[in-house]
């Protein structure tokens, strides 16, 4: 229950309980908006029912799609739709249940900004970045001009910011079923709370679903969706609450 009327606890929110004026959305590469609290990448945590799970058995990404408590799918809709001020967007959606994924391994690596006034948070970037791996440590970082730049970070980085996963890391997952969750929850690093599980999340289990927000124009040149707004859910991390007795 402390997970479900969570409101914020520094960059990481509940968008079912938050204030939309927690957030400020930043553009990036290719007509991408990003959500960010301060200069941080903003993480968002929903709870709900496991419908469908394919952490482990991913083939070209990694998902797994739940189905919201009660009225927080209304509230979740309300407030991705002010934040990045679009009357209609557009969702991965089967059966009511909205999904969150990894990005697959084939996708291009953002563009690298030479010259940029960066961050001191920003950490340092990889000599190499043509890798799925590196690609996929990729994070958004507020530069001091006032735009989010790409730059690529080592693992081992204490300043390590990523806010998207691609299919080649394995996804985190924690089993709170024996622990109880309070506010000194350090989501930097759950693993100093939570044991890891092991498993496929089983269907039909209570689960919270850390994820980045942004948002993705339509292809061009498409009639049928270039004028598109499409919400991207890259999942980060997934908390265990409760697995079903079958």
């Amino acid at each position: 229950m402390n997970m479900v009327t969570m409101v914020r606890s520094g960059r990481y929110f509940n968008p079912c309980r938050a204030s939309p004026m927690d957030l400020i959305v930043r553009e990036s590469f290719r007509g991408r908006r990003e959500a960010f609290v301060g200069k941080r990448s903003a993480v968002a945590i929903v709870t709900g029912y496991c419908t469908d799970s394919h952490l482990i058995r991913g083939r070209t990404n990694k998902s797994i799609s739940i189905l919201f408590h009660g009225q927080e799918w209304e509230r979740y809709c309300c407030f991705v739709s002010m934040i990045f001020d679009a009357k209609e967007m557009f969702g991965q959606i089967y059966k009511s249940a909205l999904s969150f994924s990894t990005l697959p391994e084939s996708v291009s690596p953002p563009p690298i900004i030479s010259n940029a006034n960066v961050s001191p948070l920003s950490g340092r970037r990889a000599k190499i970045n043509q890798t799925p791996v590196e690609r996929s440590r990729g994070a958004l970082f507020y530069s001091d001009i006032g735009m989010s730049i790409s730059l690529f970070l080592s693992l081992s980085s204490p300043t390590l910011n990523i806010n998207v996963l691609t299919s080649c890391i394995l996804v985190p997952v924690f089993d709170a079923r024996e622990v109880s969750m309070d506010s000194s929850v350090d989501f930097d690093d759950l693993s100093k709370t939570f044991p890891t599980f092991e498993k496929e999340v089983p269907i039909g289990s209570c689960v919270a679903v850390g994820h980045s927000m942004s948002t993705y124009p339509g292809k061009k040149g498409d009639p049928s969706n270039e004028n598109n707004t499409n919400l991207a859910t890259n999942i980060l991390f997934v908390i265990i609450f409760g697995v079903p007795d079958f």
